[in-house]
């Protein structure tokens, strides 16, 4: 196999321009949405400028209309005012379920899901019940185990004061800003302690069972701060909606007429969409890094004149790296995706990394008319001294059986009757049937029934001279 970049990326432009500046070279590390090619953008920059004084104009005039209005319009601007006030009414109704909800996922990622990585769970000094190499994981988790125990107590708290008849809707905005601070404080907890698991001294069922949990706890937690970021979100939203319908009804009671008003806005409109469309025109004269890595390729040059679609930066993912193999096809019915790997690399001859399968291709690949099927592979822990291209010897293991009855698989006889093996008894041969199981790649067969250890047969695919 192939040591590959998780991710290789070729950035290109979708509009022509002129080279301003070249941010990055070949061997420097970028972040995304890190700038890495700026075309001249004095054109476009002109062009918004325009667009945004006209919107301004436009907004102006709609501000200005005070035309009479009529009774009609009128009643439609109340009603609407009373739909978002109802609207901002059920929105501030959902906030104390969604943040009980948000509670118990909380508070079950915390003591239920990682309870079993921590002897004295909730008590003032948890530990955790494994071993990991990263000291400072290990104690940042136990710290932030404790302050998760306290800000969830801290939380039951503010959700039993909700409880009552009297609570306003200032206090169920606040209780929302106070909601994502608890989850804030739990997701760190729970992102420290992945990074300890990460780096377990000790693999295993028990290991996986932890990162088992841990991922639940995760996106238990992260499910918990989207419904909380989606409450708030909405209750603004409603906010804002009553806000602008109490402000067109108050624009009609000054004397607007539908007609015009509507006129207009269609003018604002189009002059807010002109400014986006040319705000989006002068994004594209900027190559940002859509990924963390390391540029591998920069063709670009200023002053150079670049066509659209050209690619001129390479990119490639920082410190992820996988194999690609291409597998027989008499093999790869043996495979599944977790089959452990051993891995040399002819760079770093005389060590042995470990890996799993990660991706098997579903559809063929025919190399020189053969059948093969694309496999990849990932390192189980990263390395730095792991570059794209190197040579990798793969040891798959598709399956470990100890202490089992073999025989080379020259000693087998297979024909339209079955299976056997042939036994030597007074001077003749007996064919004895036998039940064949896994084969090694040394050409060790396994013999699951039909004869015993001790028993001698015949070497029949032997070749003599």
């Amino acid at each position: 196999g192939r040591v590959t970049s998780a991710q290789d990326l070729s950035l290109a432009f979708v509009g022509s321009g002129r080279v301003l500046e070249v941010r990055h070279k070949v061997g420097d590390r970028v972040s995304p949405g890190e700038p890495i090619v700026i075309l001249d953008q004095s054109d476009v920059l002109a062009q918004l400028a325009q667009a945004k004084a006209n919107a301004a104009s436009e907004k102006a005039r709609l501000a200005d209309l005070t035309a009479g209005t009529r009774p009609e319009e009128l009643a439609i601007k109340k009603t609407a005012v009373a739909q978002a006030q109802s609207d901002l009414a059920n929105a501030y109704t959902s906030v104390a379920p969604t943040l009980e909800g948000a509670y118990i996922m909380a508070n079950d990622s915390v003591r239920k899901q990682a309870n079993d990585m921590f002897a004295n769970a909730d008590s003032a000094s948890p530990q955790l019940t494994f071993n990991t190499s990263d000291l400072q994981a290990q104690i940042d988790t136990q710290s932030k185990r404790y302050s998760s125990g306290l800000e969830l107590n801290s939380w039951r708290a503010e959700l039993n004061a909700l409880a009552g008849a009297s609570t306003t809707n200032i206090q169920l905005e606040q209780e929302l800003v106070a909601s994502s601070g608890h989850l804030n404080v739990i997701h760190s907890f729970l992102s420290r302690l992945n990074d300890a698991l990460n780096k377990a001294n000790a693999s295993g069922t028990g290991t996986s069972n932890f990162k088992a949990e841990i991922t639940v706890a995760g996106t238990q937690v992260a499910t918990a701060i989207t419904n909380v970021n989606n409450a708030s979100q909405a209750v603004s939203n409603k906010k804002l909606a009553l806000q602008n319908a109490q402000d067109s009804l108050n624009l009609s009671l000054a004397g607007a007429t539908k007609e015009a008003i509507n006129a207009e806005q269609a003018q604002t409109d189009a002059a807010d969409a002109n400014v986006q469309n040319i705000q989006a025109q002068l994004n594209k004269t900027v190559l940002l890094a859509p990924i963390r890595g390391i540029v591998t390729r920069q063709d670009a040059k200023v002053g150079q004149i670049v066509s659209p679609g050209a690619a001129l930066v390479g990119l490639i993912s920082e410190d992820s790296y996988e194999i690609d193999v291409n597998v027989p096809e008499v093999d790869i019915g043996k495979m599944t995706v977790g089959d452990k790997v051993d891995i040399t690399l002819d760079a770093l001859s005389g060590e042995t990394f470990e890996g799993k399968v990660f991706f098997i291709d579903p559809a063929e690949t025919v190399i020189d008319g053969a059948v093969n099927y694309k496999v990849k592979i990932a390192f189980d822990k990263s390395d730095p001294r792991i570059r794209s291209g190197f040579t990798a010897n793969l040891s798959i293991v598709t399956q470990t059986k100890e202490n089992v009855l073999t025989l080379p698989q020259f000693a087998i006889l297979q024909n339209d009757q079955g299976i056997f093996v042939r036994e030597l008894s007074g001077g003749t041969t007996k064919d004895i049937p036998v039940t064949l199981g896994i084969t090694s790649k040394d050409g060790q067969v396994e013999i699951v029934s039909g004869i015993t250890e001790g028993q001698q047969v015949i070497n029949v695919g032997l070749k003599t001279q």
